[in-house]
């Protein structure tokens, strides 16, 4: 599920742009896509999207499953209507894209190897709404400042809250082979 969900209020320029690394894939595995920018009638109930997705590396269908999630998102959210809030469209439009990857992964008999990551953020009018889901991040740069508000969705996370509790020891949370593993 989808576990970050927000809206932040400010005056912001809107200045789309991308850039893609790699890494040590033999595939790029990400994608991304923007609202159109140029639909002023849309931005005043809707304002402007950005996505990215990233397929979860070592699964299967990866690239098709951020390619998938990325397109539904967008078709999704450029069908809210005036009355939809932001934050409920970009919700109703996430969990749509998750069902049409987990639908592709039945239709290849790949339940539980494909999937992806997903960040997504509407601005508008002056508020900030986000949701995540995995790893992708959204970072807010604001009066010269870079900062990171998503949090990584990782296995990692639920170690540490058992180390501080107690429940393991921290060289079992930093040993544990599923640390990096995604929780949503």
């Amino acid at each position: 599920g989808i576990q970050n969900n927000h809206c932040e209020g400010d005056s912001m320029n809107i200045a789309p742009g991308n850039a893609q690394h790699m890494g040590n894939r033999e595939e790029q595995q990400d994608a991304f896509a923007f609202s159109d920018i140029s639909n002023k009638k849309f931005i005043e109930h809707g304002g402007v999207l950005a996505v990215v997705a990233d397929g979860m590396g070592g699964l299967a269908k990866g690239r098709a499953a951020s390619s998938l999630a990325v397109r539904t998102l967008l078709k999704e959210y450029e069908a809210k209507t005036k009355r939809e809030l932001v934050i409920e469209a970009l919700a109703r439009s996430a969990a749509r894209a998750n069902q049409a990857v987990y639908e592709m992964a039945m239709k290849a008999g790949m339940e539980g190897n494909a999937g992806t990551t997903l960040a997504a953020a509407v601005v508008h009018q002056g508020n900030l709404c986000w949701l995540s889901a995995g790893d992708s991040r959204i970072y807010l740069f604001r009066d010269g400042e870079l900062s990171r508000i998503t949090v990584d969705h990782n296995y990692a996370l639920e170690l540490e809250r058992d180390v501080a509790n107690g429940k393991i020891s921290r060289d079992e949370a930093e040993n544990n082979p599923e640390r990096n593993h995604l929780i949503s």
